[in-house]
């Protein structure tokens, strides 16, 4: 999706963000970090989401390596022989899902363990912080966690998460 860059989006969602959680506790550390992404030359929506994925896992200090699938051979098939193939080409074996036992039926997962790729489902439950207003409001955008928790958010986000390995018991697996 191509960006309309004549209209002034950043500026609006910057003072969005200012005016939002100016007062927040970790305000000044994650607004810079969205102000230089959004700083940059991007043309696609794509690239400034990804750009601010990996920003915010830096600041979170987080490991993880950020493929665009655009950047691997192409590959054909169903959903199912897609999955499987991008997360070989990305050089893994196992696929992070959130959407194992839910209504959502675009992918044969039986089929992927019997390609050789397994299954980890993720359980989260939506934590309580504290937040600038009275009471709890859950399901805010990423901004609000970040802004009232800092780096404390990773270590959060990781104890209402439990990962599963699909047709086994279920147990705790360490990230």
């Amino acid at each position: 999706v191509e960006i309309d860059n004549t209209q002034p989006w950043r500026k609006k969602h910057l003072s969005a963000l200012r005016t939002n959680y100016a007062k927040a506790e970790f305000f000044d550390e994650v607004y810079p970090l969205v102000q230089d992404v959004y700083g940059r030359d991007h043309t696609r929506l794509g690239d400034i989401g990804v750009d601010l994925i990996e920003e915010l896992c830096r600041y979170l200090g987080g490991t993880v390596r950020v493929v665009r699938s655009s950047s691997l051979d192409e590959v054909t098939g169903d959903n199912t022989e897609r999955l499987t193939q991008l997360v070989r080409l990305a050089g893994g074996n196992v696929h992070l899902t959130s959407t194992f036992g839910t209504d959502r039926r675009y992918v044969d997962w039986e089929r992927m363990r019997a390609a050789g790729v397994g299954i980890r489902s993720q359980v989260f439950e939506h934590p309580v912080y504290e937040q600038l207003w009275e009471g709890f409001v859950p399901n805010l955008a990423t901004p609000d966690m970040l802004c009232n928790c800092g780096r404390a958010t990773a270590k959060i986000l990781e104890a209402n998460r439990r990962l599963d390995l699909v047709g086994q018991p279920s147990t705790q697996v360490a990230s």
